[in-house]
């Protein structure tokens, strides 16, 4: 009888550790994400946007010449890295098939315009050396013509090398075809000159005309190269990851609000569960302390008759 009970005991025991143990669970998966958590991530995102801006506009500035060094571009790249660290370890609170893939993509995004804005400051740097070239040719060009025996010569060849200078700053300022022509028209120009010049300005003019091909080549690879980096659109990946992210969040809300339901549903089962057993449990102490008050007065109502029958 005593095992048995015991054994009732431990069954019931387990039954309530197994129903808290079903509880916990529960609670722990009704449990929405982090709030911080999610405005970390869309705070990474919003940085990231921002930094692609700002990217290119410091690309812009150095293809207008407003800026003169590469500084900005330089520390882009560091940052850039940062950024996307930061990225990284928010989207592993938010692991899914359809960010994984825009992740994926955003990278190879990044990369392109990555090796696209490092082929730009390569390209940028050899035509800002050669225009930077073409005052110091001009004034070089100047003192060598002076040196030529005939004036209509001196003339002619002062005039197209004037001219072929101001073609090229032209076309520096609006890379169009059309000024691309003329300024190969006035380059062949001043290159016909080349057999009737002394060997000091020839030597010259040669070099200014290769700086001249430079320019051309490397302008309309700039301009190639600036439209493909506006291309890229990170900014809009960044949009779509970011509106992927809420609609995700939106399916856990959903799904946190149902498990909380069932969680409430199942506590509440569980709650009446324990307050049953309270209710028996009592109901059983109760019983076994009238019982044992009983049999503890029958026990003394033994004793006292058999002290009166020993007195008798």
């Amino acid at each position: 009888m005593k095992v048995h009970t015991y054994f009732k005991a431990f069954i019931i025991f387990a039954l309530m550790l197994a129903s808290l143990a079903g509880l916990a669970y529960l609670l722990k998966q009704s449990m929405g994400t982090d709030r911080g958590e999610q405005e970390h991530l869309q705070s990474s995102i919003y940085n990231l946007k921002q930094f692609d801006a700002t990217w290119t506009a410091d690309v812009l500035k150095s293809y207008v010449g407003i800026s003169t060094d590469y500084d900005a571009l330089s520390k882009s790249s560091k940052h850039l890295r940062h950024l996307l660290s930061n990225l990284s370890v928010d989207l592993l609170a938010h692991p899914n098939k359809d960010t994984d893939n825009l992740r994926s993509e955003l990278d190879r995004m990044i990369k392109e315009k990555t090796q696209l804005v490092e082929k730009f400051k390569r390209g940028n740097a050899v035509l800002k050396n050669s225009l930077r070239y073409l005052p110091t040719a001009q004034i070089e060009m100047a003192t060598a013509i002076t040196n030529e025996s005939q004036e209509p010569k001196r003339q002619i060849y002062r005039q197209a090398v004037d001219q072929l200078v101001a073609a090229v700053l032209h076309y520096n300022l609006f890379p169009e075809q059309m000024l691309a022509a003329n300024v190969r028209t006035q380059n062949d120009n001043v290159r016909a000159h080349l057999a009737t010049m002394n060997p000091t300005l020839a030597d010259k003019t040669q070099n200014l005309i290769r700086h001249v091909e430079v320019i051309l080549s490397e302008r309309a690879d700039l301009a190639v190269l600036v439209a493909k980096i506006n291309e890229v659109g990170i900014s809009s990946k960044l949009d779509t990851l970011s509106l992927a992210i809420d609609k995700t969040r939106s399916v856990e809300l959903d799904l946190h609000a149902e498990r909380r339901n069932i969680t409430m549903l199942y506590g509440t089962t569980v709650l009446l569960m324990f307050i049953v057993i309270i209710i028996l449990t009592t109901r059983r102490i109760v019983r076994l302390n009238e019982v044992s008050y009983n049999a503890r007065a029958r026990l003394h109502e033994m004793e006292r008759k058999l002290t009166e029958k020993g007195m008798a």
